[in-house]
């Protein structure tokens, strides 16, 4: 899995977050006319979250 972030935390650290979020907060990425994207999927990884 590929894990674009705006954010610099490191691989392992990142890699547990991302296993912390629950199948319901992920959402399909859309292209700019709207139309969902083919495979990527986002999620919001909040401060409460990342610290734990």
């Amino acid at each position: 899995m590929a894990v674009l972030l705006g954010r610099h935390v490191s691989t392992d650290a990142m890699h547990q977050h991302v296993l912390k979020i629950p199948a319901s907060a992920w959402t399909p990425t859309l292209e700019s006319d709207g139309k969902v994207r083919n495979g990527p999927w986002v999620a919001e990884l909040t401060g409460k979250l990342l610290n734990g």
